[in-house]
């Protein structure tokens, strides 16, 4: 049987992707993208001119949701490692397969509410699936340094 906290590292990987994907299928069906020089500043100003301020605002969110979720990935793949190992050496269970299922849906939930919020209360439901997701892979990475003490 697999080991799915690690399929969950590849699993993330992917989620992580699939806002920048959404972003750039928003600004294709409204204007021309410029894949030569994508994070191209001109590039940028080119969409912001030529697409609708609301559209615009998509694009931006979904583009932070992106980068936001690869700025989690290093930390996501320490808690899953640490549980792993800890599993693997101590023969005890840490819930890293739960770990990895709740914390694939906390960035689930995350990511649509980043696209789909433009104002400023609901955005705190955001910054609190953030704040889950950060806890729990802190506690992940305690619970596996518990095991291996």
């Amino acid at each position: 049987m697999p080991d799915y906290a690690l399929l969950a590292i590849p699993a993330f990987t992917f989620l992580a992707v699939v806002p920048h994907a959404y972003a750039l299928s928003t600004v294709k069906k409204h204007t021309q993208w410029s894949n030569a020089n994508g994070r191209g500043e001109s590039n940028i100003q080119h969409v912001k001119k030529t697409l609708p301020p609301a559209v615009f605002a998509t694009y931006e969110r979904a583009e932070a949701a992106h980068k936001n979720s690869m700025e989690s990935l290093p930390l996501f793949i320490a808690a899953t490692l640490s549980g792993v190992f800890a599993e693997k050496l101590t023969r005890t269970d840490v819930g890293n397969a739960q770990f990895a299922a709740i914390f694939l849906g906390i960035r689930i939930l995350y990511t649509l509410l980043y696209i789909n919020t433009s104002s400023e209360q609901a955005s705190h439901a955001r910054s609190m699936t953030w704040t889950a997701g950060l806890a729990l892979c802190f506690y992940q990475i305690y619970k596996a340094a518990v095991a291996l003490a």
